[in-house]
């Protein structure tokens, strides 16, 4: 019996034991605190007590609780009495053995809550504190490019927070953007392991005080539709929990990948906060016109990022004209507005005014920099010429590779080019859906012709055979199916660049007249094109990074974007000097070419010219957004960039 008592008893303080150690590191330091004040003081009575039985004489009797709290924290500190009795030689031991047990005890909790601190801080799992952050949600190699587009887009703000957030490990991340992330004044990375759509993990963040949420696909765009799904999935539970999470009053963007339309519709329908662009059709646009029209590249590479000159919303008095506020901005040309039930209009007519409640669309370096000035600032010395149709010339256009980029690329050649045009489609055998591909070109109303040429772009003679640089366009296609890696797919990219340079290498410069372009699903594959493969422009995921990006600071920029890249009522383009001033004999300011452009009824957004003042970096002969008052000495064959109706070509 009492041997079951005992077991009963030690199992009873075990359990509580085991309690103790499960409590919260505070609450632990507080109870040894505690019970250290409790046996000071249980101390102090003692030495009183024996004071009162011995007799015997204290130097100081106020000094009596001092000197038992230092004879606690100094071990073998010899009692205040010139010749203490046993009494109270014993209660100096028993002083100083629990001295020295609580001191043992705090400072090796303390050692062990400072390595566990330390090991939690490496594994990612603690609080992280920060507000008004960007939440990257998801890791891969694209959250590197995405950091440091933030960066840039902070150069003129204060520094900003960004946590990311994944299920990898985190030192695994942290050593992953340490390797290529440069050091920046203006972002305050960190880094956090835990499930993206678990609730728990997301407060763990502060995600209801974030500023913006940019949630990653958990596969790439070559992954399988199983692996599409999945992901859309995991894309769709982290979106409702951080919906969940924000403050209803205060919601701030979620920019989330998601692969399949239907998702992507009913997501983008459950709050104007949640975007889910289509980045496939937007990538397909973006490379078949740089593809049909040099130099354009340029201009969406800088729109897109946040290295010069981007897109912004802002403010103008109410009842100001359209067509008069560039000359009130220093810097700045309005394209459009935004209204105040967040539908865009480009190109409005120049007589429209400005209402309450709408935001101005423009391209500008900076928004601290966009000031409006009561006062005209400037004045055109022409604003009207002549009225010259442009029509562009028939392009033949050789696509050669498929993958599932193709049939965005494939709709956007059967749009934008001219009527008499012609695009051949290169390949091996033929999939499913270049079949529908050609089924669709068939009925296209507007006169491509359509040529498919069933080879191998691999062989050599084949592909000489064909005359690709006789085309006036040839887009380079990756040959891997869905299934490969990026890194396959890229591979069979390289292959392609270097068996046309050898062919090229072979022809005499007159007969090479194609532009090449291509796509890497890898940015850092980029630099294993050397400038001696000639190839005109390389797309990569940092258009996609850049989207995103831009999204996060500025969520209405979608609209825009959707009518530049799908809806195709306006878009950007470049047309000849000649169109706009007959007498190139001297400079010209760029707000007069803006005038004339304006007689067109279009927007001016910048030039392509030989002028040698931007032929290096990091114009590269194409300059979005100049000064008003800058000059240019305009050549036949320079070009401007103009934003322009669909209808007018």
């Amino acid at each position: 019996m009492d041997q079951k008592w005992r077991m009963r008893v030690w199992s009873a303080v075990h359990f509580r034991y085991e309690r103790f150690l499960a409590l919260r590191g505070s609450a632990i330091y507080m109870l040894l605190l505690l019970s250290f004040g409790g046996v000071y003081l249980m101390l102090v009575g003692l030495y009183s007590v024996a004071l009162n039985l011995s007799g015997e004489p204290w130097q100081e009797p106020d000094t009596l609780p001092w000197h038992v709290f230092l004879e606690l924290l100094s071990p073998a500190k010899i009692s205040n009495i010139t010749e203490p009795s046993p009494l109270f030689k014993l209660l100096g031991i028993l002083t100083t053995l629990i001295g020295v047990g609580f001191l043992s005890t705090l400072i090796a909790y303390t050692t062990a809550t400072t390595t566990n601190i330390i090991r939690r801080f490496r594994r990612g799992t603690g609080v992280v504190p920060e507000r008004g952050h960007t939440m990257i949600l998801g890791f891969d190699e694209r959250v590197t490019d995405i950091v440091r587009e933030l960066a840039l887009s902070n150069e003129s703000k204060r520094r900003l927070p960004v946590v990311v957030l994944s299920d990898r490990d985190k030192q695994s991340m942290d050593e992953a953007m340490g390797g290529r992330l440069f050091r920046s004044r203006r972002v305050r990375l960190s880094s956090a392991r835990g499930e993206p759509s678990d609730a728990f993990d997301l407060r763990r963040i502060n995600a209801r005080e974030a500023r913006s949420a940019i949630i990653l696909a958990r596969c790439n765009q070559t992954a399988s539709r199983k692996d599409k799904q999945s992901s859309d999935t995991r894309v769709l539970q982290t979106i409702k929990s951080v919906y969940a999470c924000q403050d209803p009053d205060h919601r701030f963007p979620i920019i989330a990948e998601v692969f399949d339309p239907v998702r992507r519709e009913l997501i983008s329908a459950l709050d104007s906060k949640i975007i889910s662009i289509d980045s496939n059709r937007i990538l397909a646009s973006i490379l078949v016109q740089s593809a049909l029209t040099p130099g354009l590249e340029r201009v969406y590479q800088e729109l897109l990022s946040f290295e010069m000159s981007e897109l912004y919303f802002c403010s103008a008095p109410a009842g100001e004209p359209f067509g008069e506020l560039v000359f009130h901005y220093v810097d700045g040309i309005p394209i459009g507005y935004l209204d105040e039930e967040k539908q865009v209009h480009l190109l409005p007519p120049d007589h429209h005014r400005v209402k309450e409640g709408e935001e101005v669309i423009l391209i500008a370096s900076d928004d601290s920099r966009i000031e409006f000035s009561p006062s005209r600032l400037y004045y055109p010395r022409f604003g009207s010429t002549e009225l010259i149709e442009h029509r562009p010339t028939p392009q033949r256009v050789l696509l050669i590779g498929w993958h599932y980029l193709a049939p965005f690329i494939f709709e956007e050649c059967l749009k934008r080019l001219p009527e008499g045009s012609e695009l051949s489609v290169m390949v091996p055998d033929r999939p499913e859906s270049l079949i529908r591909c050609l089924d669709l070109g068939s009925h296209e109303p507007r006169g491509v012709e359509l040529k498919l040429i069933s080879e191998n772009p691999f062989d050599k003679v084949a592909l000489r055979a064909q005359e690709p640089f006789s085309y006036d366009a040839v887009v380079l296609l990756s040959q891997s199916g869905s299934t490969e890696t990026e890194e396959q797919m890229d591979a069979d990219t390289l292959m392609l660049i270097l068996l046309l340079r050898r062919i090229r290498d072979q022809l005499t410069p007159e007969l090479v007249r194609a532009r090449v372009v291509t796509q890497l699903f890898r940015a850092e594959n980029l630099h294993l094109i050397e400038p001696s493969d000639q190839v005109d422009f390389v797309q990569s995921s940092q258009v996609a990074t850049s989207l995103l990006t831009q999204l996060s600071e500025e969520e209405d920029l979608v609209r825009a974007f959707n009518h530049l890249f799908l809806q195709r009522e306006s878009a950007l383009g470049l047309k000849p000097i000649e169109l706009y001033i007959q007498e190139l004999s001297g400079p010209v300011r760029f707000i007069d070419l803006f005038g004339a452009a304006m007689s067109h009824h279009e927007v001016c957004v910048g030039v392509k010219s030989a002028d040698p003042s931007i032929q290096g970096a990091p114009y590269f002969g194409v300059y979005v957004n100049p000064p008003k008052e800058r000059t240019f000495q305009f050549e036949r064959g320079d070009q401007v960039i103009v934003l322009y109706k669909q209808s007018s070509l």
